[in-house]
């Protein structure tokens, strides 16, 4: 089980970056288009920064995933 965990969260990133690529690629001019690709955009950056959070192997590594996960929150 451990080891299907991190290629659940590749696949899930790479998903989110598709179709982020995808919605942009219909209609760049749409404002909507544009939210919807940020969206997503943002959603994989979440997906990227928890899974290495999960795989790290250091206090200061999983600190810094979970700092960097939590910057386009709050930042």
């Amino acid at each position: 089980m451990e080891a299907i965990l991190p290629l659940t969260g590749t696949i899930t990133t790479l998903v989110y970056v598709l179709l982020a690529f995808i919605i942009f690629r219909r209609n760049p001019k749409s404002r909507l288009n544009w939210l919807l690709a940020a969206s997503c955009l943002m959603l994989a950056v979440s997906v990227f920064t928890e899974e290495a959070f999960n795989l790290a192997d250091s206090y200061q590594s999983a600190r810094f995933w979970l700092k960097s996960s939590a910057f386009w929150y709050f930042g």
